[in-house]
């Protein structure tokens, strides 16, 4: 699935450049968990002839971007696809297209005299990047931080598959409150991850029907036992804090 919006800068990632190597990696197949290898791969060729080295890239590409549409297709997310279509405007892609044909698709509808930027999301990553979470830990329930992308499509993603947030301020709070509405379960999915919290912001999460918090001093521990006495409490511990 890819989504695409406006007021966006498209970013890709650098490429090496060296004028005795070449590059043996294609930077969007790097998502083999069960065969890793590192983007942007340099081959010297201070042996290889040059024929003889582009042949052996070439099945190197194509036996990797063979594995990377496998593991894709083991975690399949098609459940989604009315949430992604409906909600998001998202359009269903094939699994084989590059970025940049997915990029120039786009560009031959836009008209020409509209010079608006815009960014493509890959919607079906953060689904199956879950699912793979949930496969190989599954006894361990994820809580995904808002602040490292307070996006709201994303909420609504982790939302839908089963996830929890982790909250760190009542403005990260009411996004989740506007994406997942008042049936959501903030007792369980929602913890106020804050080390140094304030009064204003314990009610708003108390309020809200949000049980679990973390602690890493007395002070908080006090300040919780005033405010929001029932709270569920988890300790952040920092082992290489010298006393």
């Amino acid at each position: 699935m890819s989504h695409h919006d406006v007021n966006r800068k498209q970013t890709t990632k650098p490429e090496t450049s060296n004028s005795d190597s070449r590059k043996a990696d294609n930077n969007e197949l790097d998502n083999d968990d069960r065969h890793p290898s590192r983007t942007n791969l340099v081959h010297r060729l201070s042996v290889a002839l040059d024929d003889e080295l582009a042949n052996n890239l070439g099945h190197d590409q194509d036996q990797q971007a063979r594995r990377v549409i496998a593991r894709r297709k083991t975690f399949t997310v098609h459940h989604l696809k009315e949430l992604f279509e409906n909600e998001f405007g998202a359009r269903l892609v094939d699994y084989g297209k590059t970025t940049a044909s997915i990029v120039r698709q786009f560009c031959n509808e836009i008209p020409m005299t509209d010079d608006t930027p815009f960014y493509i999301v890959n919607l079906s990553h953060y689904a199956r990047q879950y699912l793979q979470w949930l496969h190989f830990l599954g006894r361990i329930h994820p809580l995904y931080a808002v602040k490292c992308n307070p996006n709201g499509f994303i909420v609504r993603i982790i939302a839908e598959m089963g996830g929890g947030f982790d909250c760190a301020s009542a403005e990260e709070l009411d996004l989740v409150r506007a994406t997942c509405g008042v049936d959501f379960d903030y007792a369980t999915r929602i913890i106020f991850a804050h080390p140094c919290k304030s009064v204003s912001h314990i009610k708003r999460f108390r309020e809200a029907g949000v049980q679990m918090t973390v602690v890493d001093n007395e002070d908080e521990l006090k300040k919780l036992k005033e405010h929001w006495p029932e709270a569920k409490v988890s300790h952040f511990f920092d082992f290489l804090r010298s006393h």
